[in-house]
Protein backbone atom coordinates (compact mmCIF):
# COMPACT_ATOMS: atom_id res chain seq x y z
CA UNK A 1 0.00 0.00 0.00
CA UNK A 2 1.57 3.50 -1.27
CA UNK A 3 2.28 6.34 1.46
CA UNK A 4 0.55 9.11 -0.33
CA UNK A 5 -3.09 7.13 -0.09
CA UNK A 6 -2.64 6.54 3.81
CA UNK A 7 -1.40 10.78 3.72
CA UNK A 8 -5.11 10.89 1.94
CA UNK A 9 -6.68 9.03 5.21
CA UNK A 10 -4.97 11.30 7.94
CA UNK A 11 -6.29 14.17 5.81
CA UNK A 12 -9.81 12.21 5.72
CA UNK A 13 -9.22 12.12 9.42
CA UNK A 14 -8.30 16.11 9.30
CA UNK A 15 -10.97 16.86 7.12
CA UNK A 16 -13.90 15.95 9.41
CA UNK A 17 -14.24 19.37 10.73
CA UNK A 18 -13.12 19.06 13.91
CA UNK A 19 -15.18 20.23 16.89
CA UNK A 20 -15.10 22.45 20.27
CA UNK A 21 -14.29 20.18 23.36
CA UNK A 22 -16.91 19.92 25.47
CA UNK A 23 -16.47 21.51 28.79
CA UNK A 24 -15.97 19.26 31.78
CA UNK A 25 -18.67 19.20 34.40
CA UNK A 26 -17.92 21.95 37.16
CA UNK A 27 -14.83 20.93 39.59
CA UNK A 28 -14.36 17.58 36.73
CA UNK A 29 -10.85 16.83 35.51
CA UNK A 30 -9.20 14.30 33.56
CA UNK A 31 -6.42 12.73 34.91
CA UNK A 32 -2.84 11.41 32.98
CA UNK A 33 -3.29 8.69 31.21
CA UNK A 34 -0.78 5.42 31.19
CA UNK A 35 1.86 4.86 28.68
CA UNK A 36 1.51 1.76 26.57
CA UNK A 37 3.95 0.19 23.77
CA UNK A 38 4.56 2.28 20.51
CA UNK A 39 5.64 1.42 17.67
CA UNK A 40 9.84 1.05 18.14
CA UNK A 41 10.93 4.13 15.84
CA UNK A 42 13.72 6.37 17.01
CA UNK A 43 12.55 9.96 17.28
CA UNK A 44 14.71 12.67 18.36
CA UNK A 45 12.49 14.33 20.73
CA UNK A 46 10.89 13.65 23.80
CA UNK A 47 7.45 15.23 23.17
CA UNK A 48 5.57 17.07 20.00
CA UNK A 49 6.93 20.32 20.52
CA UNK A 50 6.42 22.39 17.40
CA UNK A 51 9.45 23.25 15.60
CA UNK A 52 9.67 26.74 14.08
CA UNK A 53 10.45 27.24 10.42
CA UNK A 54 13.99 28.40 10.63
CA UNK A 55 14.67 24.69 12.28
CA UNK A 56 12.32 23.10 10.59
CA UNK A 57 11.17 24.79 7.03
CA UNK A 58 8.32 24.23 4.49
CA UNK A 59 6.64 26.55 2.26
CA UNK A 60 5.66 29.38 3.42
CA UNK A 61 1.79 28.90 4.24
CA UNK A 62 0.96 32.15 1.58
CA UNK A 63 2.78 30.92 -0.67
CA UNK A 64 1.32 26.98 0.18
CA UNK A 65 -2.22 28.16 -0.11
CA UNK A 66 -1.47 30.30 -3.27
CA UNK A 67 0.19 27.42 -5.31
CA UNK A 68 -2.78 25.35 -4.28
CA UNK A 69 -4.74 27.77 -5.57
CA UNK A 70 -2.83 28.37 -8.75
CA UNK A 71 -3.19 24.54 -9.72
CA UNK A 72 -6.71 24.64 -9.31
CA UNK A 73 -7.46 27.58 -11.46
CA UNK A 74 -5.04 25.82 -13.61
CA UNK A 75 -6.78 22.24 -13.93
CA UNK A 76 -10.37 24.49 -13.64
CA UNK A 77 -9.65 26.12 -16.61
CA UNK A 78 -8.33 23.31 -18.87
CA UNK A 79 -11.57 21.09 -17.70
CA UNK A 80 -13.91 23.45 -19.05
CA UNK A 81 -12.47 23.40 -22.60
CA UNK A 82 -11.71 19.52 -22.33
CA UNK A 83 -13.58 18.09 -19.89
CA UNK A 84 -11.35 15.72 -19.17
CA UNK A 85 -12.37 12.61 -16.53
CA UNK A 86 -8.63 12.87 -15.03
CA UNK A 87 -8.24 16.42 -14.55
CA UNK A 88 -11.86 16.56 -12.85
CA UNK A 89 -10.55 13.83 -10.86
CA UNK A 90 -7.84 15.07 -9.72
CA UNK A 91 -9.13 18.37 -8.96
CA UNK A 92 -11.44 17.04 -6.75
CA UNK A 93 -9.19 16.01 -3.89
CA UNK A 94 -7.88 19.68 -4.74
CA UNK A 95 -10.88 20.88 -3.75
CA UNK A 96 -11.95 19.05 -0.26
CA UNK A 97 -7.86 20.24 0.62
CA UNK A 98 -8.88 23.75 -0.62
CA UNK A 99 -12.06 23.72 1.65
CA UNK A 100 -10.31 22.09 4.44
CA UNK A 101 -8.22 24.88 4.53
CA UNK A 102 -10.02 27.96 4.04
CA UNK A 103 -13.10 26.75 5.74
CA UNK A 104 -15.24 27.21 2.38
CA UNK A 105 -18.34 24.57 2.49
CA UNK A 106 -18.53 25.77 -1.59
CA UNK A 107 -14.96 23.88 -2.10
CA UNK A 108 -16.60 20.65 -0.85
CA UNK A 109 -19.74 21.56 -3.01
CA UNK A 110 -17.60 22.07 -5.56
CA UNK A 111 -16.04 18.97 -5.48
CA UNK A 112 -18.97 17.07 -4.88
CA UNK A 113 -20.64 18.34 -8.27
CA UNK A 114 -17.15 16.99 -9.93
CA UNK A 115 -17.45 13.54 -8.80
CA UNK A 116 -21.11 13.62 -9.46
CA UNK A 117 -19.98 14.44 -13.05
CA UNK A 118 -17.41 11.63 -13.39
CA UNK A 119 -20.01 9.23 -12.13
CA UNK A 120 -22.38 10.44 -15.32
CA UNK A 121 -19.38 10.83 -17.31
CA UNK A 122 -17.09 7.40 -16.86
CA UNK A 123 -19.33 5.41 -14.55
CA UNK A 124 -17.82 1.94 -14.63
CA UNK A 125 -13.79 3.45 -13.33
CA UNK A 126 -12.50 2.73 -10.26
CA UNK A 127 -11.18 6.19 -10.18
CA UNK A 128 -14.75 7.30 -10.38
CA UNK A 129 -15.64 5.74 -7.33
CA UNK A 130 -12.62 6.84 -5.59
CA UNK A 131 -12.84 9.99 -6.27
CA UNK A 132 -16.56 10.02 -5.43
CA UNK A 133 -15.95 7.98 -2.14
CA UNK A 134 -13.68 10.64 -0.80
CA UNK A 135 -16.42 13.11 -1.09
CA UNK A 136 -19.37 11.28 0.45
CA UNK A 137 -17.04 10.99 3.79
CA UNK A 138 -16.15 14.03 3.86
CA UNK A 139 -19.65 14.64 3.85
CA UNK A 140 -20.41 12.54 6.32
CA UNK A 141 -22.07 9.94 4.11
CA UNK A 142 -20.42 6.78 5.64
CA UNK A 143 -22.99 4.03 3.94
CA UNK A 144 -23.05 5.56 0.53
CA UNK A 145 -19.07 6.26 0.83
CA UNK A 146 -18.62 2.44 1.95
CA UNK A 147 -20.72 1.48 -1.42
CA UNK A 148 -18.67 4.05 -3.64
CA UNK A 149 -15.76 1.74 -2.52
CA UNK A 150 -17.41 -1.27 -3.34
CA UNK A 151 -18.45 0.06 -6.61
CA UNK A 152 -14.08 1.17 -6.79
CA UNK A 153 -13.18 -2.52 -6.44
CA UNK A 154 -15.58 -3.95 -8.34
CA UNK A 155 -14.29 -2.09 -11.58
CA UNK A 156 -10.68 -2.67 -11.17
CA UNK A 157 -9.21 -1.31 -8.06
CA UNK A 158 -7.10 -3.54 -5.80
CA UNK A 159 -8.29 -4.65 -2.62
CA UNK A 160 -5.40 -3.97 -0.81
CA UNK A 161 -5.67 -0.10 -1.61
CA UNK A 162 -9.27 0.17 -0.45
CA UNK A 163 -8.25 -0.84 3.27
CA UNK A 164 -7.15 2.19 4.28
CA UNK A 165 -10.00 4.49 3.14
CA UNK A 166 -12.36 1.83 4.34
CA UNK A 167 -10.42 1.93 8.11
CA UNK A 168 -10.62 5.99 7.88
CA UNK A 169 -14.87 5.35 7.54
CA UNK A 170 -15.04 2.78 10.35
CA UNK A 171 -12.61 5.16 12.82
CA UNK A 172 -14.87 8.18 11.54
CA UNK A 173 -17.89 5.89 12.54
CA UNK A 174 -16.24 5.64 16.02
CA UNK A 175 -15.17 1.93 15.12
CA UNK A 176 -12.13 2.76 17.21
CA UNK A 177 -11.15 -0.69 18.24
CA UNK A 178 -11.76 -2.32 15.26
CA UNK A 179 -9.44 0.13 12.98
CA UNK A 180 -6.66 0.64 16.00
CA UNK A 181 -4.85 -2.98 15.19
CA UNK A 182 -4.23 -1.30 11.25
CA UNK A 183 -3.04 1.79 12.11
CA UNK A 184 -0.70 0.51 14.47
CA UNK A 185 0.65 -2.17 11.50
CA UNK A 186 0.86 0.94 9.36
CA UNK A 187 2.59 2.74 11.56
CA UNK A 188 5.35 0.26 12.23
CA UNK A 189 5.46 -0.63 8.22
CA UNK A 190 5.88 2.50 6.81
CA UNK A 191 6.38 5.14 9.26
CA UNK A 192 5.85 8.81 8.11
CA UNK A 193 3.70 11.85 9.07
CA UNK A 194 0.52 10.20 7.64
CA UNK A 195 0.56 6.82 9.56
CA UNK A 196 2.11 8.30 12.85
CA UNK A 197 -0.48 11.24 12.82
CA UNK A 198 -3.08 8.81 12.35
CA UNK A 199 -2.34 6.78 15.05
CA UNK A 200 -1.77 9.84 17.24
CA UNK A 201 -4.78 11.14 16.76
CA UNK A 202 -6.79 7.79 17.74
CA UNK A 203 -4.51 7.00 21.02
CA UNK A 204 -5.54 10.68 22.20
CA UNK A 205 -8.82 10.22 21.84
CA UNK A 206 -8.54 7.45 23.80
CA UNK A 207 -7.09 9.14 26.44
CA UNK A 208 -3.63 8.19 25.54
CA UNK A 209 -2.61 11.59 25.69
CA UNK A 210 1.46 10.69 26.64
CA UNK A 211 1.50 7.81 23.80
CA UNK A 212 -0.56 10.20 21.40
CA UNK A 213 2.60 13.13 22.33
CA UNK A 214 5.56 10.59 21.72
CA UNK A 215 3.44 9.51 18.57
CA UNK A 216 2.94 13.14 17.18
CA UNK A 217 6.80 13.79 18.18
CA UNK A 218 7.64 10.96 15.54
CA UNK A 219 5.30 11.95 12.67
CA UNK A 220 7.03 15.50 12.70
CA UNK A 221 10.70 14.15 13.10
CA UNK A 222 10.07 11.43 10.20
CA UNK A 223 8.53 14.44 7.44
CA UNK A 224 10.85 14.53 4.44
CA UNK A 225 8.76 16.89 2.21
CA UNK A 226 8.26 20.59 2.24
CA UNK A 227 4.62 21.11 2.03
CA UNK A 228 2.87 22.97 4.63
CA UNK A 229 -0.20 21.05 5.05
CA UNK A 230 0.99 18.57 6.91
CA UNK A 231 2.91 19.96 9.36
CA UNK A 232 0.33 22.51 10.12
CA UNK A 233 -2.61 19.82 10.16
CA UNK A 234 -0.26 17.49 12.55
CA UNK A 235 0.42 20.68 15.14
CA UNK A 236 -3.66 20.98 15.12
CA UNK A 237 -4.15 17.66 15.72
CA UNK A 238 -1.79 17.10 18.40
CA UNK A 239 -3.48 20.80 20.22
CA UNK A 240 -6.96 20.00 19.67
CA UNK A 241 -5.47 16.40 22.00
CA UNK A 242 -4.43 18.88 24.88
CA UNK A 243 -7.31 21.21 24.78
CA UNK A 244 -9.93 18.17 25.00
CA UNK A 245 -7.72 17.24 28.04
CA UNK A 246 -7.50 20.22 29.65
CA UNK A 247 -3.96 21.66 29.05
CA UNK A 248 -4.67 24.78 27.56
CA UNK A 249 -0.93 25.97 27.15
CA UNK A 250 -0.12 23.01 25.87
CA UNK A 251 -2.79 23.70 23.03
CA UNK A 252 -2.11 26.82 22.92
CA UNK A 253 1.65 26.40 21.71
CA UNK A 254 0.44 23.68 19.33
CA UNK A 255 -2.63 26.07 17.83
CA UNK A 256 -0.21 29.14 17.81
CA UNK A 257 2.56 27.20 15.72
CA UNK A 258 -0.44 25.64 13.57
CA UNK A 259 -1.50 29.25 12.66
CA UNK A 260 2.35 30.47 12.46
CA UNK A 261 3.00 27.90 9.82
CA UNK A 262 -0.63 28.20 7.64
CA UNK A 263 -1.94 31.50 9.08
CA UNK A 264 -4.93 30.93 6.92
CA UNK A 265 -5.80 27.55 8.24
CA UNK A 266 -9.18 27.94 9.58
CA UNK A 267 -9.96 24.91 12.08
CA UNK A 268 -6.65 26.39 13.94
CA UNK A 269 -7.72 29.84 13.82
CA UNK A 270 -10.71 28.64 15.75
CA UNK A 271 -9.21 26.84 18.26
CA UNK A 272 -6.01 28.58 18.59
CA UNK A 273 -9.18 31.68 19.59
CA UNK A 274 -11.12 29.47 21.66
CA UNK A 275 -8.11 28.69 24.10
CA UNK A 276 -7.48 32.39 24.04
CA UNK A 277 -10.63 33.25 25.25
CA UNK A 278 -10.51 30.53 27.79
CA UNK A 279 -7.54 32.36 29.06
CA UNK A 280 -8.45 35.93 29.05
CA UNK A 281 -6.88 36.77 25.61
CA UNK A 282 -10.66 37.71 24.50
CA UNK A 283 -9.64 40.87 22.43
CA UNK A 284 -6.85 38.50 20.41
CA UNK A 285 -9.46 35.78 20.25
CA UNK A 286 -12.17 38.08 18.47
CA UNK A 287 -9.38 40.04 16.14
CA UNK A 288 -8.71 36.37 14.96
CA UNK A 289 -11.95 35.52 14.19
CA UNK A 290 -13.51 38.21 12.58
CA UNK A 291 -12.02 38.26 9.09
CA UNK A 292 -12.53 34.32 9.20
CA UNK A 293 -16.36 34.94 9.81
CA UNK A 294 -16.42 37.31 6.86
CA UNK A 295 -14.07 35.07 4.41
CA UNK A 296 -15.72 31.57 4.98
CA UNK A 297 -18.81 30.29 4.05
CA UNK A 298 -19.13 28.17 7.66
CA UNK A 299 -21.25 29.62 10.22
CA UNK A 300 -19.27 28.31 12.69
CA UNK A 301 -17.09 31.32 12.37
CA UNK A 302 -19.56 33.82 12.89
CA UNK A 303 -21.52 31.53 15.68
CA UNK A 304 -18.45 30.99 18.00
CA UNK A 305 -17.74 34.93 17.15
CA UNK A 306 -21.10 35.85 18.32
CA UNK A 307 -20.82 33.91 21.66
CA UNK A 308 -16.93 35.70 22.19
CA UNK A 309 -19.07 39.30 21.45
CA UNK A 310 -22.17 38.58 23.47
CA UNK A 311 -19.86 37.79 26.73
CA UNK A 312 -17.88 40.88 25.73
CA UNK A 313 -20.96 42.89 25.90
CA UNK A 314 -21.48 43.89 22.36
CA UNK A 315 -25.04 42.16 22.29
CA UNK A 316 -26.12 44.02 19.00
CA UNK A 317 -23.48 42.98 16.59
CA UNK A 318 -23.69 39.59 18.41
CA UNK A 319 -27.36 38.89 17.88
CA UNK A 320 -26.67 40.06 14.41
CA UNK A 321 -24.16 37.50 13.56
CA UNK A 322 -26.00 34.29 15.05
CA UNK A 323 -29.09 35.04 13.67
CA UNK A 324 -26.98 35.17 10.60
CA UNK A 325 -24.92 31.94 11.13
CA UNK A 326 -28.55 30.16 12.28
CA UNK A 327 -30.14 30.86 9.00
CA UNK A 328 -27.17 29.75 7.27
CA UNK A 329 -27.53 26.42 9.61
CA UNK A 330 -31.02 25.57 8.42
CA UNK A 331 -29.69 25.70 4.78
CA UNK A 332 -27.11 23.60 5.17
CA UNK A 333 -28.88 20.73 7.08
CA UNK A 334 -31.48 20.80 4.48
CA UNK A 335 -28.39 20.28 2.33
CA UNK A 336 -26.27 17.98 4.15
CA UNK A 337 -27.99 17.27 7.50
CA UNK A 338 -24.99 14.86 7.93
CA UNK A 339 -22.24 16.22 8.20
CA UNK A 340 -23.58 19.87 9.93
CA UNK A 341 -25.82 18.30 12.36
CA UNK A 342 -23.17 18.24 15.22
CA UNK A 343 -21.80 21.93 14.34
CA UNK A 344 -25.27 22.89 14.32
CA UNK A 345 -25.96 21.59 17.67
CA UNK A 346 -23.09 22.99 19.33
CA UNK A 347 -24.34 26.27 17.91
CA UNK A 348 -28.16 25.94 18.95
CA UNK A 349 -26.85 25.04 22.08
CA UNK A 350 -24.62 28.61 22.52
CA UNK A 351 -25.28 31.29 20.25
CA UNK A 352 -28.24 29.54 19.09
CA UNK A 353 -29.32 29.66 22.58
CA UNK A 354 -32.03 26.97 21.56
CA UNK A 355 -31.41 23.81 23.19
CA UNK A 356 -34.39 21.39 22.21
CA UNK A 357 -33.20 21.98 18.78
CA UNK A 358 -30.10 20.93 19.42
CA UNK A 359 -31.01 17.75 20.95
CA UNK A 360 -32.61 16.94 18.00
CA UNK A 361 -29.50 17.63 16.08
CA UNK A 362 -27.29 15.64 18.15
CA UNK A 363 -29.47 12.78 18.14
CA UNK A 364 -29.29 12.76 14.33
CA UNK A 365 -25.52 12.76 14.52
CA UNK A 366 -25.31 10.34 16.91
CA UNK A 367 -27.44 7.85 14.98
CA UNK A 368 -24.93 8.39 12.01
CA UNK A 369 -21.74 8.20 13.87
CA UNK A 370 -21.53 6.39 17.42
CA UNK A 371 -18.55 8.49 18.26
CA UNK A 372 -17.08 9.83 21.85
CA UNK A 373 -17.88 13.21 20.76
CA UNK A 374 -21.33 12.64 18.79
CA UNK A 375 -22.20 10.87 22.73
CA UNK A 376 -20.92 13.91 24.61
CA UNK A 377 -23.05 16.27 22.79
CA UNK A 378 -25.86 14.24 22.70
CA UNK A 379 -25.63 14.24 26.30
CA UNK A 380 -25.40 17.64 27.03
CA UNK A 381 -27.89 18.48 24.75
CA UNK A 382 -30.56 16.74 26.69
CA UNK A 383 -29.74 17.53 29.77
CA UNK A 384 -29.64 21.43 28.49
CA UNK A 385 -33.10 20.68 26.87
CA UNK A 386 -34.24 19.43 30.83
CA UNK A 387 -34.56 15.86 29.79
CA UNK A 388 -32.22 14.40 32.39
CA UNK A 389 -33.87 10.97 31.54
CA UNK A 390 -32.78 11.03 28.48
CA UNK A 391 -29.46 12.37 28.79
CA UNK A 392 -28.96 8.53 31.37
CA UNK A 393 -30.52 6.35 28.72
CA UNK A 394 -27.80 7.55 26.84
CA UNK A 395 -24.88 7.53 29.22
CA UNK A 396 -26.12 3.66 29.90
CA UNK A 397 -25.68 2.31 26.45
CA UNK A 398 -22.38 4.12 25.80
CA UNK A 399 -21.00 2.96 29.13
CA UNK A 400 -21.88 -0.43 27.88
CA UNK A 401 -19.16 -0.02 25.13
CA UNK A 402 -15.66 -1.98 26.08
CA UNK A 403 -13.00 0.24 27.53
CA UNK A 404 -14.77 3.64 27.64
CA UNK A 405 -12.18 6.49 27.50
CA UNK A 406 -11.46 9.65 30.18
CA UNK A 407 -14.25 11.36 28.06
CA UNK A 408 -16.64 8.91 27.63
CA UNK A 409 -16.75 8.45 31.65
CA UNK A 410 -17.06 12.29 32.24
CA UNK A 411 -20.04 12.56 29.26
CA UNK A 412 -21.59 9.47 31.90
CA UNK A 413 -20.98 11.19 34.81
CA UNK A 414 -22.43 14.49 33.76
CA UNK A 415 -25.54 12.71 32.72
CA UNK A 416 -25.95 10.95 35.99
CA UNK A 417 -25.32 14.35 37.50
CA UNK A 418 -28.43 15.39 35.79
CA UNK A 419 -30.86 12.63 37.10
CA UNK A 420 -29.08 12.68 40.56
CA UNK A 421 -27.40 9.33 40.20
CA UNK A 422 -24.61 10.78 41.98
CA UNK A 423 -23.45 7.68 43.49
CA UNK A 424 -22.45 6.54 39.97
CA UNK A 425 -21.50 9.86 38.67
CA UNK A 426 -18.91 9.95 41.34
CA UNK A 427 -17.63 6.69 40.27
CA UNK A 428 -17.44 7.95 36.54
CA UNK A 429 -15.60 10.89 37.37
CA UNK A 430 -13.12 8.42 39.63
CA UNK A 431 -13.04 6.06 36.57
CA UNK A 432 -11.53 9.31 34.09
CA UNK A 433 -8.69 9.56 35.90
CA UNK A 434 -7.65 6.24 35.92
Amino acid sequence: MNSRLLLSVFLLVLSCKQNEPTPAPKGVGVGASPVVATPAIKTRSANATPRSQKDFPTTEGVLALSNLESQIAGQEQVLAKTHNVEINAALVPLFLLHGQVTGRIADYERADALSTELVKSLPKSFVTWRARASVLSTFHRFVDALDALKKAEKFGEKPIELIAPRMGIARSQGQTESVLAYYEKMANDLPGIDTFGALAVLKGEQGQTDVADKLFARAQDSYRNVSAFPVAMLYFQNGLIWQKAGSLSRARELFDAAYERLPMYAQATSHLASVLSATGERERAISLLKPLAESSDDPEYAGQLAELLKTSGKGDEATTLAKKAGERYDELIKKHSEAFADHAARFWLAAGENPKKALTLAQLNLKNRTTSDAYDLAIRAAVAANDPKLACKMADTLLKEPAPSPMEHLAAAHAFTACARTAQADAEIKASKN
